[in-house]
């Protein structure tokens, strides 16, 4: 279709998983948590902050089920959201 973007995957690097991890132990928690944000990103990462010429950051708010604040820094390309480091903002 013309005008649509493309979608892309994400790519959790081993930095990234690593802080998943120590923040949010549970995967089903955080997989819930993560699915609006992972929506918008696949969809245009360059709506979010930019912070280096190659890293871009998604600030996502804490839920009402307990989730923390926390940042997430990514790089991306044609195919695919690098998810390269996780942080409690």
């Amino acid at each position: 279709m013309a005008g649509c973007k493309p979608v892309r995957s994400t790519r959790e690097e081993p930095g990234f998983a690593a802080g998943r991890a120590s923040i949010i132990p549970d995967a089903r928690r955080w997989d819930a948590f993560w699915r609006a944000a992972e929506w918008g990103l696949a969809r245009d990462p360059t709506a979010f902050d930019q912070v280096d010429e190659n890293l871009w950051v998604v600030i996502c708010e804490p839920s009402r089920t307990g989730m923390p604040r926390i940042r997430v820094y990514y790089s991306f390309d044609a195919q695919y959201i690098y998810l390269k480091w996780v942080e409690l903002a």
